[in-house]
């Protein structure tokens, strides 16, 4: 067997390059995260959930003494506040995506690995062979 990773290394390191290479699919985001906000000290308040989507505004008795302009403004720094508290969440949720340089130095090791394998093999089939003809004569 030639110098370098066993087979049981081997196939680790396999399977751990392609998980790393494994597309992250947005369903498997935590459905239950949802990002928060509040603005006007807390009487006007959005939730954000996955998807970029408002599923709650409340507003308090109190903030509809606000104008028109300055109550808008708040709904949307509340809004916005969720939103960016969304984003936060789902990136802290989300695995770490690997480094290509260092996923393309794995799989060379890879490729290396399974080349000397297969030529050993490739040798031992050709040794089996030249002694079965020697047999026959």
């Amino acid at each position: 067997m030639p110098a370098g990773l066993s087979g049981a290394e081997f196939g680790r390191l396999l399977d751990e390059t392609i998980a790393a290479l494994r597309p992250v699919d947005a369903g498997e985001t935590d459905a239950a995260i949802r990002g928060q906000g509040e603005a006007l000290d807390g009487q006007v308040r959005v939730v954000a959930a996955p998807g970029g989507t408002l599923e709650s505004l409340s507003i308090a008795a109190s903030a509809m003494r606000s104008d028109s302009r300055t109550l808008a403004a708040e709904i949307l720094r509340a809004a916005n506040a969720a939103l960016e508290d969304l984003r936060g969440k789902v990136t802290a949720a989300t695995p770490t995506v690997a480094d290509p340089a260092a996923l393309a130095d794995r799989l060379r090791e890879a490729q290396q690995h399974s080349a000397a394998r297969m030529g050993v093999f490739l040798q031992a089939l050709g040794d089996v062979q030249d002694q079965i003809l020697r047999a026959r004569g």
